[in-house]
This record gives structure tokens, sequence and C-alpha cells, in this order.
């Protein structure tokens, strides 16, 4: 598949999450090495927020050493919990392919971090859109300080021209009118109809888009 600019699919993280992981923190698949530095500034200091008040330890992603207890694993890895309707239907060959690509990206919405790319370093976290801060919907809160305008940057910076969403609602309430003013194709791509299945026709869409692109 050929296109001016490049691709980016949005998915949402993963309840169900792998354990464990290794010390080692891969600064270099960061989100914010693809932020402008107003950006990268705005989203460090949200995640220090929520990571505050969550109770979750200050490693790398945050701009602080690791001590040798957190323990990282690559996002999409993360999301493949036992459990994960969205990240078991998509093969590892479609993950490879993704790291191979100029062309076709990955970007995943957290509840916890905001944004990370798909082979971003991330730590276990149990936190969704529906958990609050200070009586507030994490969705409603990542929607109000500013989620969208990250996204926007993203976009602007790494050439993005066609957006597929394949965000679940709690997931795209976070980023709620987005893209009424994003000069890129876009599409949304809602599985609402396949109810308790609708996560696992997520990945599988995502997996087909993948392999055909």
């Amino acid at each position: 598949m050929s296109t001016m600019g490049r691709v980016l699919i949005l998915i949402p993280c993963s309840g169900s999450k792998k354990n464990g992981g290794i010390p080692e923190y891969n600064t270099k698949n960061s989100i914010l090495n693809h932020l402008t530095d107003a950006s990268k500034g705005h989203l460090l200091s949200l995640r220090r927020r929520l990571f505050e008040y969550f109770s979750t330890a200050f490693g790398p992603e945050l701009g602080c050493s690791n001590d040798g207890t957190i323990n990282y694993v690559e996002a999409y890895e993360r999301y493949s919990g036992a459990h994960s309707q969205i990240y078991r239907q998509i093969s590892s060959g479609s993950w490879e392919k993704l790291r191979k690509s100029q062309d076709l990206d990955l970007v995943i919405v957290s509840a916890l971090y905001g944004f990370v790319r798909f082979d971003e370093s991330i730590q276990n976290y149990n936190i969704t859109m529906r958990d609050k801060i200070e009586y507030q919907a994490l969705k409603t809160w990542w929607r109000n300080n500013g989620l969208c305008a990250i996204l926007k940057d993203y976009i602007s910076k790494n050439g993005i021209s066609e957006v597929h969403n394949v965000l679940s609602n709690d997931y795209d309430d976070a980023l709620f009118s987005c893209f009424i003013d994003v000069r890129v194709k876009y599409e949304n791509h809602n599985f609402s109809e396949y109810k308790s299945g609708s996560n696992a026709h997520r990945g599988k869409w995502v997996d087909n888009f993948i392999q055909n692109f």
C-alpha cells in the first residue's frame, strides 16, 4: 500500500497485562522522542501527576533514574496478558513488520501514560480510563488536560497523513472531537456491534491491516 505520508493506527491499552520484565529501559523507543519540546514537556508533566497520584514508581519514562527495582517490557508485549483480547489477535509477524516499516505506525492510548508507541518500554500498572483522579474519570481528565493537542503534535511532527482510530469507547472519549479540524485522512472503526467480542475484532482488524499494508 503506498501513501504520500505515514499511516497511524490508534488502539487502546489492555487491562490484562503480562508481569515481569527487565530493569533496562529503552530510551530510544519512547514517544517523547517524537514530540516537539513543548508537547514532550506537557506529556511528561501529566504523566508525573498520575504516577504520583496512583503511587507508581518514578522511572526513566519520567526522566528519573531506575534503582533496579522497576521492570520494563515493550508496550505491545506488556498488554498481551492472558485475557487481552486485542493484543492476542495481533501476530508476532505483524509487530515485526511494524518495527521495520517506515510508512506504518501504531500508537497506544494509555490511561497512565497518555500515549505510548507500540515498542515503548513501560512498567506494569492497573489503571483504566474509568478510574478516577480527584472525582474525575481519567478519560475526562486526559481530555481536559490536552491529550488531543499532544496527538496533533505527534501527527504533525511525524508526517502522518492518514489515521485509523480503532479505540474503544472510553479511550476514544479521551480524544473526543479531536479529529474535527485535523487535516489528515481519518477513519473511525467502530466494533461496538460485537459487544463483548468487540476487542477481539479490533485486534483482528489491526492484524489484517498490518499484514496487508
